[in-house]
């Protein structure tokens, strides 16, 4: 089967769309044949054109789960979901016919507030600190509000991505900055080790 991957959560503005591009971007510099799925209704479909990766409509339930049924006996492909916000009932939804779901929050506590109610709700999630700050100073102060707030669900937090400012250019129609290669790369090995799989369980594409 494909491995499907949600990116998914309440809140909105903690970079969900950035993230599903970014992974997609990492799996496709990695020769993974890769396919990032909008649902968000207000988000436009990116072009597929110059990208290591295909973008698909999947802003129709009924597209979504066609799109999901035409690669569903690919091991080799691999789907990234992005969820869109504030659709809680949706989100459980994808995280059941997923392999794994991320869900992004930034350093801020109404962002910790919802993610805590995420992942109560959704029990197989991991938590993504997103946009994580590399100032020391605001570094430890970020640190700290993960230790104070969310020591429980310490087993499903990932290591923190950091802010990396061209990582947008992969939501504009124009070619995506040569500069996060590695970041991207990078971040797709992360994911796909949480899956307990790596780049051998590929055919280089």
């Amino acid at each position: 089967m494909a491995h499907v991957i949600t990116v998914a959560g309440r809140k909105g503005g903690t970079g969900k769309t950035v993230l599903s591009h970014s992974l997609a971007h990492g799996l496709g510099l990695h020769g993974i044949a890769t396919v990032m799925v909008t649902t968000d209704p207000d988000r436009e479909i990116l072009p597929s054109d110059s990208r290591r990766y295909l973008t698909q409509d999947g802003r129709d339930p009924a597209r979504l789960v066609e799109l999901l049924a035409r690669v569903e006996g690919d091991p080799q492909f691999v789907v990234v979901i992005d969820g869109g916000g504030n659709r809680p009932a949706f989100d459980a939804v994808l995280a059941e016919a997923s392999d794994i779901t991320i869900v992004p929050f930034t350093p801020s506590a109404e962002d910790i507030r919802v993610l805590r109610l995420d992942l109560q709700r959704i029990p197989d999630a991991y938590a993504l600190p997103n946009r994580w700050p590399t100032n020391a100073m605001a570094k430890k102060v970020a640190d700290g509000l993960l230790a104070q707030r969310l020591a429980e669900f310490r087993g499903r937090m990932m290591n923190p991505m950091p802010s990396v400012n061209a990582l947008t250019t992969l939501v504009d129609e124009g070619l995506p900055s040569s500069s996060i290669g590695p970041a991207c790369k990078g971040f797709a090995l992360r994911i796909l080790e949480r899956m307990g799989l790596s780049l051998f369980d590929f055919r280089t594409a």
